[in-house]
């Protein structure tokens, strides 16, 4: 966009004229120091400096993921990759203790201070364990790993190197699920909905992606909340909720329920 404004932008500035947009008046923010200016050059000057703190800002928050790190790191749980156990042990044993050294760094927040310290230990033996219990599929492999090794005698051998296979298992290969976000997002905050508190939007956002079905939620509790937690009355069937608020609510629940 800095070399070449996108489509909606390069008609906006077709129809900015001496500063006018469709009879409005295009402004800018007086800023200390410098002289104040409503022409277009300026305002392309406003969107420069907006694009390249933009530019500035994705890159030092993602600038580590730029070179398919840290999902790079997980190769080395591919057990195609490894080396022969038997015609190159030394190899075989040496394999993948600098990437799980990467992860461990990476992760250390997420890790107690034992599985910090004994994840390249350990190493060695979930190798050594997964190249006697391959499956089908890597992934049947390795949820054969986390099914089995926790009731198995070899448990306290890999028990600080498993947090890694399980972040392995649930991370998410893809962009899908943050697109479906962006889908529910759209249809929970429409152009009617417009003036939507962020938190109201937060809220339903996490009912709609991570909510239960439907046909599973109950909502008797969500109803006695909302008809004891409003300022003034609340009405119910057409009528206001007689009585004092709490267990009569309920009890007309109850009774609608039942009808």
């Amino acid at each position: 966009m800095k070399t070449r404004r996108g489509k909606h932008l390069r008609k906006f500035e077709r129809d900015c004229v001496d500063g006018n947009y469709r009879g409005v008046t295009i402004t800018r923010e007086q800023r200390r120091g410098q002289p104040r200016g409503d022409g277009p050059d300026a305002i392309n000057g406003d969107i420069d400096d907006l694009l390249t703190d933009s530019i500035f800002f994705l890159e030092e928050r993602f600038i580590k993921y730029l070179g398919g790190e840290p999902h790079s790191f997980f190769n080395v749980f591919n057990y195609n990759l490894w080396p022969d156990k038997d015609t190159e042990a030394e190899q075989f044993r040496n394999y993948g203790e600098e990437q799980i050294e990467s992860l461990v760094n990476l992760y250390d927040p997420l890790l107690t201070e034992e599985e910090c310290e004994n994840a390249v230990d350990q190493w060695l033996d979930i190798k050594l364990f997964v190249n006697r219990n391959k499956k089908r599929t890597m992934l049947e492999t390795y949820e054969n790993v986390m099914t089995v090794l926790p009731d198995s005698e070899d448990y306290e051998k890999m028990k600080y190197i498993l947090p890694f296979v399980n972040i392995m298992l649930t991370i998410s290969p893809s962009t899908a699920e943050c697109e479906r976000g962006f889908s529910s997002m759209n249809r929970v905050k429409s152009q009617g909905r417009s003036s939507m508190a962020q938190a109201t939007l937060q809220n339903l956002l996490r009912v709609n992606v991570d909510g239960p079905k439907s046909n599973d939620f109950s909502s008797t509790n969500s109803v006695i909340h909302w008809l004891n937690s409003g300022r003034g009355t609340r009405h119910t069937l057409g009528h206001r909720c007689p009585g004092p608020r709490g267990p009569r609510i309920r009890n007309i629940i109850s009774d609608s329920d039942s009808d």
